[in-house]
């Protein structure tokens, strides 16, 4: 048995042969691109470029148009988009399917900084470091460098 591990992976191609394969190239592009025309021609009545075209058209619109009508409806309330949703219920539903979101989960959303334990041990150290923050941190360095220690509770 012969192995193929012995011989290149790459042949060597020739100055000739790189054009004479890029002229076949050419020549497949060229039939592929006549076929397709032919294709589309016989099929639409029209070349695939008109085709193309109008299908940008219609994504456009599709898109568009929608949009327009949703921020017509939401922006004027006497609109007949705003109309039309109310008459068929849409309005209700999009109220209540959004509520449970909108609605918070508890009575009061943040506590009192008094009932924060961690808060109130540490709310002159948070102070402190906001202070030295906003002057400098040559005041936290003096500080920590003599052992300055402060209590306020």
């Amino acid at each position: 048995m012969q192995s193929n591990f012995s011989r290149p992976l790459r042949q060597a191609v020739t100055r000739e042969e790189r054009e004479a394969n890029r002229a076949a190239r050419k020549v497949q592009a060229t039939k592929a691109l006549q076929q397709g025309k032919e294709g589309a021609e016989s099929a639409g009545g029209g070349t695939a470029k008109a085709i193309s075209k109008h299908s940008r058209w219609v994504w456009y619109m599709g898109v568009a148009v929608p949009s327009a009508l949703i921020v017509w409806g939401m922006n004027d309330e006497n609109s007949p988009p705003k109309k039309v949703a109310d008459a068929i219920g849409f309005t209700n539903l999009v109220r209540n399917f959004s509520e449970d979101f909108a609605k918070p989960s508890h009575e009061k959303l943040l506590p009192d900084w008094s009932q924060v334990r961690i808060v109130r041990c540490f709310l002159f150290y948070i102070v402190f470091y906001i202070v030295c923050t906003v002057l400098g941190w040559g005041c936290v360095v003096f500080c920590l460098w003599f052992n300055v220690k402060f209590s306020v509770f």
